[in-house]
C-alpha cells in the first residue's frame, strides 16, 4: 500500500508564490512516484485576519483581535479598531470587483491545481487529528518558520504534539529572519523542542544552517525552494493569459513590472526606458494618502494590471521580455523562464531579506548589484541568468534527491 503524504504549507496565500511553492512541491513529490496531498489548514487568527466577502463579520473580528494585541489602552484599542474596520470596508467596496475576481482566481488554483478539498481545518486540535491519517507529513517550502506567522499559527507549523506513527519531515522550510528567532528565548526552546520529533529537516536559507544546528542540537540541511526544483515546463503548464490586460500584447514584447514599491517607481522606468517597450506594472491596488497620488500620478496610469491569480501572473512572467521586480518568487520564476530581471530594493524596504541574499549568493550573483544613493538593484542580462539556471542544477538535483531519501522509511 502506498503512503499517504500530506503537506502543510501556506496554500491558503492569496500570494503567487506561497501557492505555486506549495504546487511545485506537490508536483516533485509526485515524479517521485508517490502520491501528496495538501492539508486544508488555515490557522485561526490568519483564517479571521483576512476579510472575506462571504462573511462580512469576519473584518470585525480581524480587527477586534489585532487591536487587542496591540494596544493595551481600551480608548487606542476601540479607536484604532473602528478605523481599521472603515478602512476595510471602503477597500473592499472601492475594489469590490476585483476582489471577487482575485478570490475566485485563488479558489480555483487551489481546487483545480493544488486539489484541495474539504472542509477548512482551523483549530490545532483538529490538524493533530488529521495528521494522525498520514504516514508522512511535509512542512514546508515558504515561511512556514517565521515568528510572526508561527505565533499566530499557534505554533502548528512545528507539528508541537506528539504523534508517533507519523514521520514528520521539514523541507526547504523558511524562518524568514533568523534575528527575530534569537531575539527571543521562548522561540528557540519552542525550536529546539519540537524538531527533535522531526525524522528529516531542511531549510532554505543556506546560511540559516549553522545558526539552527547549534541551536537545536541536530543536523540540518540546504534544499532551494520548490519553485526551482520544477522545469519550465511544469510551471508553463499553469500559466493563463489574463483576461484583463488593457494593452493588446503578444510574446515578449513587454517590460513586466511585478509588486513592485510605488516610491522608486520613477527611478525603475528611467532603467527600462531605452528599451523602447510598453510597460504592464502589476500591483494589489490600495487607498493611499492623497499626497503619494499627487506625487506619482503620472506613474498611476501604468498601474494597469491587479488582483489577477497565480496562472496570470505566471503567464505574464513567461511571456514578458524583461521581469523588473521586488519578489522573491517573482526573481525565481525569472530564473525559470530564463528572463532577463531587475530586481530592485529599495523605497520603503531598502534592506534585502535574507532570503534575496541567499539567492544571490547561490548563483555567485553579487557583482552584478547596481547601488544608488537610496536604492539598489540586481541586473541579470540574459547572459547571465542562463549562468545562475547551470549554477543552480546541482542545488536542484540534490535537493530533490535529499527528499527523496526523506520520504522513505
Amino acid at each position: 500500500m502506498s503512503k499517504r503524504i500530506g503537506i502543510l504549507t501556506f496554500h491558503f496565500s492569496k500570494h503567487m508564490g506561497a501557492v505555486l511553492q506549495a504546487y511545485s512541491l506537490k508536483t516533485v513529490i509526485e515524479k517521485l512516484g508517490l502520491s501528496a496531498e495538501v492539508i486544508n489548514y488555515v490557522p485561526p487568527k490568519l483564517y479571521y485576519h483576512s476579510p472575506r466577502l462571504d462573511n462580512p463579520l469576519s473584518t470585525l473580528r480581524k480587527h477586534i483581535l489585532l487591536r487587542r494585541e496591540l494596544h493595551d489602552n481600551y480608548t487606542t484599542r476601540l479607536i484604532h479598531t473602528l478605523q481599521g474596520i472603515l478602512g476595510d470596508y471602503i477597500y473592499q467596496i472601492f475594489n469590490l470587483r476585483h476582489l471577487l475576481i482575485d478570490e475566485h482566481l485563488y479558489a480555483e488554483f487551489a481546487r483545480e491545481q493544488l486539489q484541495v478539498n474539504g472542509e477548512t481545518i482551523i483549530e490545532i486540535r483538529q490538524l493533530k487529528n488529521i495528521i494522525s491519517m498520514y504516514d508522512v507529513v511535509v512542512v514546508g517550502s515558504d515561511q512556514v518558520w517565521n515568528p510572526d506567522f508561527l505565533r499566530d499559527a499557534e505554533f502548528a507549523y512545528l507539528l508541537p504534539f506528539k504523534a508517533p506513527e507519523v514521520r514528520k519531515i521539514a523541507f526547504s522550510a523558511s524562518i524568514g529572519s533568523i534575528k527575530k528567532l534569537l531575539k527571543s528565548e521562548v522561540f528557540k526552546r519552542i525550536f529546539s523542542y519540537c524538531l527533535k520529533d522531526f525524522a528529516f529537516v531542511s531549510i532554505r536559507e543556506k546560511w540559516h544552517i549553522a545558526v539552527l544546528e547549534k541551536l537545536v542540537e541536530r543536523s540540518i540541511h540546504h534544499t532551494l525552494d520548490p519553485t526551482l526544483l520544477v522545469d519550465e515546463g511544469t510551471l508553463e503548464g499553469v500559466a493563463r493569459k489574463p483576461k484583463y490586460v488593457p494593452l493588446n500584447i503578444s510574446g515578449e514584447d513587454y517590460i513586466f513590472v511585478y509588486n513592485l514599491d510605488v516610491t522608486i517607481l520613477p527611478n525603475v522606468l528611467k532603467l527600462v526606458k531605452g528599451y523602447n517597450l510598453p510597460v504592464i506594472v502589476y500591483r494589489t491596488p490600495s487607498i493611499v494618502p492623497l499626497a503619494e497620488y499627487a506625487r506619482y500620478r503620472e506613474y498611476w496610469k501604468l498601474l494597469s494590471v491587479s488582483f489577477e491569480g497565480p496562472r496570470e501572473i505566471v503567464w505574464l512572467i513567461r511571456n514578458a521580455a524583461m521581469i523588473v521586480t521586488n519578489s522573491y518568487h517573482g526573481l525565481l520564476l525569472s530564473i525559470v523562464f530564463q528572463k532577463p530581471v531587475i530586481f530592485v530594493m529599495g523605497g520603503t524596504a531598502s534592506v534585502a531579506p535574507d532570503r534575496i541574499i541567499d539567492i544571490i549568493d547561490l548563483i555567485n550573483a553579487k557583482n552584478r548589484i547596481i547601488s544608488f544613493k537610496d536604492w539598489w538593484c540586481l541586473y541579470l542580462d540574459e547572459a547571465t541568468i542562463k549562468e545562475a539556471r547551470q549554477l543552480l542544477k546541482p542545488f536542484r538535483e540534490h535537493s530533490i534527491e535529499l527528499l527523496k531519501e526523506a520520504l522513505k522509511d
